[in-house]
């Protein structure tokens, strides 16, 4: 089955990587952003409660424009200058437009714009060959096997408390495949050890030659 909603890169590094910059072309200048982390925006938010309304909307808002009217221009500028790693007074010397575009442009690599599952769903049987997909060279299939490399790595990076991104793909699937191998053995003990509370001496048996 076709694969209809190719990722982008950018939305693989704001998923990943809050210190990735990501250009912005509609704003004078080379100009990047990055993404916010809670703390930042949290703390954004006790100097300017409007931000509120981007997570807990009060009302709907299909525009840009009322988005921007409900939250403000001063509240827009401080989250802008901060995905900029720039003053609040550089900001306030650029157009309401770059002042907007700004705004959402780091609020779109800060939280999530589409379905997370997106990046986790699988399109195809296990085992079976991926579709050909025509996507830009800017797009990434949700089925890809560097959307997969990605999951692996972010899975690391939970469970070890290590960087996976800081893995080869090789040294990755090597640690992925020894971590399931970890899992299946764990699972096994556990099905072993409910077996002999049970009642069952072959697996009482096992595991006392396990211990």
């Amino acid at each position: 089955m076709p694969d209809n909603t190719p990722i982008t890169f950018s939305s693989i590094l704001a998923a990943v990587d809050t210190t990735a910059r990501h250009a912005m072309p509609w704003v004078k200048g080379d100009v990047e952003i990055r993404a916010l982390t809670l703390r930042e925006f949290l703390r954004l938010a006790v100097r300017h409660p409007t931000l509120i309304e981007i997570v807990d909307p009060s009302a709907y808002r299909a525009t840009a424009d009322e988005i921007a009217a409900a939250v403000g221009r001063p509240a827009m500028t401080a989250v802008a200058a901060t995905g900029m790693d720039t003053s609040d007074g550089e900001l306030r010397r650029r157009s309401d437009l770059e002042v907007l575009h700004a705004f959402l442009s780091v609020l779109e690599v800060t939280f999530p714009t589409r379905p997370i599952d997106d990046f986790f769903t699988e399109r195809r049987k296990s085992g079976s060959s991926a579709p050909v997909v025509e996507v830009s060279e800017t797009d990434v299939p949700a089925t890809s096997s560097l959307m997969r490399v990605v999951r692996d790595a972010s899975e690391y990076t939970v469970r070890t408390g290590r960087d996976g991104f800081a893995l080869s793909p090789f040294e990755l699937s090597f640690a992925i495949r020894t971590l399931a191998e970890v899992d299946r053995s764990e699972r096994n003990f556990m099905a072993q050890a409910v077996a002999a509370a049970m009642g069952n001496d072959e697996s009482a048996k096992l595991l006392q030659e396990i211990i």
